[in-house]
């Protein structure tokens, strides 16, 4: 390994979560015995609670490198430091510490890279996982729906995409790419873009979707790969932001698609990831109208939000009475369901 560069390089930046990253540890390490391509880059970002104990047992291994910062840095810090400074793979994969890599993925991700030497970005196929789903299964071991997941062996698809800008579709990613979990980049690529993020965390969009202003200014153009099946399961919820996912989506989001749309993504693409983005923040726009001392209100100017949707009428209203028929539809079923008890 010492002789050879890794072709993957499985980066994890952690802080302050060791509960969850001994299920990501376990996740990983069961997958890679045996295997000389790859390498395991674990950046803890000054915690204080057990995470050096949790990642003790793996530091001994020759493909696994652990940095501890002398100082929290930040978030964002942390996982630009993995890609540009520690990890050493041709391809760069980030996980984060609640996230879980599903069984036999790495091995399918390795034979990806290895049969298209001409792609240079592949997104993982993402599925969710609730709390309640995490904590019923224990966390001391292997979460049994990590271990059950498909038999990717037998049954994996993926689709050759001519234009990494065409992932950005709704169809792919439902926050256009937003997803640092799903994607895995050719690391000389990538390192093209030297961002220098400003501001405090989750401000900016360089400081809530970081990875996503890289790629959109280095990976327009290039060749990539979507896999069809999950290959990482997202637990929702164990995020410390999840209780600002509204501000998120209406601002953040909406900076996101307006980059892309500077970079030149299809104005077909654009229409799509418009109505999908009207999809996922009407509701939390509505909420944040209707409560004027929400946390998060004064960070977002709902008069900009509430313009836009003027400007595209027609994919609003094509929102709108989906959530209507969605309401009516409830309805007649909790009804129907009343009546028959």
């Amino acid at each position: 390994m010492e002789n050879k560069r890794p072709l993957l390089s499985i980066c994890i930046p952690t802080y302050n979560r060791s509960r969850y990253l001994k299920s990501n540890l376990l996740a990983i390490f069961n997958q890679v015995k045996g295997k000389d391509d790859i390498e395991i880059i674990i950046s803890n970002n000054c915690s204080t609670d057990e995470t050096e104990s949790v990642a003790k047992p793996y530091l001994n291994i020759p493909f696994v490198k652990y940095y501890k910062q002398v100082e929290n840095i930040g978030g964002i810090k942390n996982i630009l430091k993995l890609a540009k400074e520690y990890a050493n793979g041709e391809f760069c994969w980030i996980i984060g510490d609640d996230d879980f890599i599903v069984k036999g993925a790495i091995e399918r991700v390795i034979t990806i890279i290895k049969k298209y030497p001409n792609i240079d970005y592949i997104y993982a196929k993402i599925s969710h996982l609730s709390m309640q789903e995490y904590n019923t299964s224990g966390v001391l071991q292997l979460p049994s729906y990590v271990e059950a997941s498909n038999n990717l062996k037998t049954n994996f698809e993926i689709h050759e995409i001519a234009k990494f800008e065409e992932l950005i579709s709704p169809q792919y990613s439902i926050i256009f790419l937003g997803e640092l979990m799903g994607s895995i980049f050719r690391r000389k690529i990538w390192l093209q873009y030297n961002l220098q993020p400003q501001g405090e965390y989750l401000t900016t969009l360089e400081t809530t979707y970081p990875h996503c202003v890289i790629l959109a200014n280095t990976f327009f153009g290039k060749k990539a790969i979507y896999t069809k099946m999950p290959l990482v399961l997202a637990l929702d919820g164990a995020r410390e932001w999840w209780y600002k996912v509204g501000y998120i989506l209406i601002v953040h989001v909406k900076s996101l698609l307006d980059l892309y749309k500077e970079k030149g993504l299809d104005k077909h693409i654009l229409k799509k990831c418009y109505q999908t983005y009207i999809e996922i923040t009407f509701s939390y726009a509505v909420k944040y109208l209707m409560n004027k001392n929400s946390p998060q209100r004064n960070q977002i100017s709902l008069s900009q939000y509430f313009l836009f949707l003027l400007m595209h009428p027609i994919l609003f209203c094509k929102v709108f009475m989906a959530i209507i028929l969605r309401y009516i539809k409830t309805s007649i079923c909790s009804s129907l369901k009343s009546n028959v008890i």
